[in-house]
């Protein structure tokens, strides 16, 4: 059976933020092995993979999540995405997480601004 297998998933590089309505929207790339996602969310400057408290999702089985966001406020949105293979080995995180800071200008005009973080 092709599917049984031990070896660890390759790791999602590719995550793409865009904001549709009151809702961030997390979309990336499906990788080699993956069966599963699991998504890691912290509202500081990066996320910890060790940490349970940052899994928002695990057992993701598409490439895309829809995040709701409180936009009548400002706040900095980091996120981390791993994927799982059928065994649940999960891959290592990304060279890098996606940092978002949310700024609002007022209830009409609302800005994202997106900026790379390396992990340490």
């Amino acid at each position: 059976m092709h599917w049984l297998t031990d070896s660890v998933p390759a790791t999602p590089e590719e995550i793409l933020v865009e904001q549709v309505d009151d809702y961030v929207r997390l979309t990336w790339e499906k990788t080699a092995g993956a069966h599963t996602y699991t998504i890691y969310y912290a509202e500081a400057d990066s996320v910890n993979t060790a940490w349970p408290q940052h899994i928002l999702a695990t057992g993701v089985r598409g490439t895309a999540w829809y995040l709701p966001v409180d936009t009548t406020r400002e706040a900095g949105l980091s996120f981390c995405i791993t994927a799982n293979n059928r065994y649940h080995i999960e891959s290592a995180p990304p060279g890098k997480s996606i940092i978002i800071f949310l700024l609002i200008l007022n209830n009409k005009n609302k800005s994202i601004f997106l900026k790379l973080s390396r992990f340490d």
